[in-house]
């Protein structure tokens, strides 16, 4: 009777993990064109970097349907929808920031205090990607849904000009 109830609690347990997984839709309501990847570097050193994906949306029904956030190399990011002279596309932008606050260092040890331990992420990625896939999320019906974008095209980066010496 004990044991039976031990395998009665890791059953409900081991089929409760299931649901937390993030469902991959085969098929959507949409049709998406092709997928370009560009990663921008700025010209100064505190303008920073990122990274933008641009989805090329084909066909998206007029109501019921919404484009929410995109997964990509590590990273999630909010969609805007654009219209271009080409068509319609969902803008996903990334900035890539190295935050490295100020330290002080000195002799004197007891001089360092105020100094800060670095962050650790604790946020694990919900998806196992290759580098050329993404998953985009959308919401319909009012059930948020994942499918996931194959074969997204790097372009080299974009390099901006800093500021002219004098």
């Amino acid at each position: 009777m004990r044991y039976s109830i031990y395998i009665l609690f890791s059953l409900v347990m081991g089929l409760g993990g299931c649901s937390s997984q993030k469902k991959l839709e085969t098929s959507t309501p949409f049709v998406l064109g092709p997928t370009i990847c560009q990663d921008w570097i700025g010209g100064r050193a505190e303008s920073g970097s990122g990274r933008v994906l641009r989805i090329a949306v084909r066909e998206m029904p007029d109501e019921g349907i919404s484009l929410q956030n995109v997964y990509f190399r590590g990273h999630m990011a909010k969609i805007d929808m654009v219209m271009e002279d080409n068509g319609m596309i969902a803008l996903a932008k990334y900035e890539l920031k190295s935050e490295k606050p100020d330290m002080i260092m000195h002799a004197d040890s007891t001089k360092e205090v105020g100094n800060q331990p670095p962050k650790l992420k604790s946020k694990e990625f919900p998806f196992d990607l290759q580098k050329d896939e993404a998953v985009l999320s959308y919401l319909q019906d009012d059930k948020i849904k994942y499918v996931k974008i194959s074969g997204v095209v790097d372009k080299p980066a974009r390099v901006y000009k800093g500021r002219p010496k004098n």
